[in-house]
């Protein structure tokens, strides 16, 4: 706890909550990213758009 503190002291409290935010936030970021991919494949499926071009260029972008 005392680790915290001292930390907290050395960079300020907006730069420690700022830190906080994010890795609470990221594992929720990548799921969410995922789950967006997953959605547009399905929307190519049901739209008859090529899946496979789709999902080549999601991955692209990861």
């Amino acid at each position: 706890m005392k680790d915290i503190a001292n930390f907290i002291q050395q960079v300020g409290f907006p730069a420690f909550v700022a830190i906080y935010v994010l890795v609470r936030l990221e594992p929720l970021i990548q799921s969410n990213t995922e789950a967006i991919n997953k959605l547009a494949i399905a929307i190519s499926n049901l739209s008859e758009v090529d899946g496979n071009e789709l999902s080549e260029q999601l991955n692209d972008n990861n």
